[in-house]
This record gives structure tokens, sequence and C-alpha cells, in this order.
């Protein structure tokens, strides 16, 4: 019932979006979708810096962006970022 972590890996890494474009809801989608399944799930997913190297950052988009704005975003996206290790980045914003 258990598939190796490299299999698992291969697998998350084809749930990536193929598009840049940052949706609506990004926990909807790998990877962060993929921490919410089980434990073992997130473990590899957490491990995998392949799945957090295209950060798809979406601002928000109302008047000036101001500290108070971004703060809410900044803890998240430095976490993301993290995770990718030191993969080469392709941001979407």
């Amino acid at each position: 019932r258990r598939l190796p972590v490299e299999i698992l890996t291969e697998i998350f890494t084809h749930c990536l979006p193929s598009k840049h474009i940052p949706p609506s809801s990004l926990i909807m989608e790998a990877p962060l979708v993929l921490l919410s399944v089980c434990r073992e799930w997130r473990t590899v997913a957490l491990s995998t810096p392949r799945l957090w190297c295209s950060p798809r950052i979406r601002l928000p988009s109302s008047g000036h962006l101001t500290d108070a704005k971004l703060k809410p975003h900044h803890t998240g996206i430095e976490q993301w970022l993290d995770r990718s290790g030191s993969l080469p980045l392709f941001l979407s914003l």
C-alpha cells in the first residue's frame, strides 16, 4: 500500500500546475493540497524542493501595498522559498 518515496516524489511533481497564473486559492492546488492528505505525504512534500521552486504569489490588489497588507503573506512566502532549498526559482506574481 505504500509507494517508495522516489515514486511518490515523481507523482507529486506531475501534480504541479502547468500554468504560472496565481489561482484564487493556492490551498486547493499542489503542492499545498498534498500537505493535507496524510502525514507521509506531508513529510515527502515538505522534503521535496522541486515542489517549492515555482511559487505563484497573489498580492493584495486593492490600493497601495502597505506593510500591514503584506505582512500576512510574508511568513508563507518565506517558508515557501526556504523549502525550495538551493534550486533556481521561477516566480509568478
